[in-house]
């Protein structure tokens, strides 16, 4: 599984869909253990929400 690391540089492939999915679930509060299976709806709802909040205080913090 591929995390997440503060660079500066575009990866030069993109993550694929399940690991994009998977992301937001863990910004959901997802887990990821070996016996917890494939993330939910709700966890990915929650994780869809928390990343528009991140991008909305992005985007105060970098406002002009």
């Amino acid at each position: 599984m591929v995390s997440f690391e503060q660079t500066q540089t575009v990866p030069s492939t993109p993550p694929t869909l399940s690991e994009a999915v998977r992301w937001l679930a863990q910004l959901g509060g997802f887990l990821g253990r070996r016996g917890d299976g494939t993330p939910g709806v709700k966890t990915i709802w929650r994780g869809l929400t928390r990343l528009q909040d991140l991008v909305a205080i992005w985007r105060l913090l970098h406002s002009t």
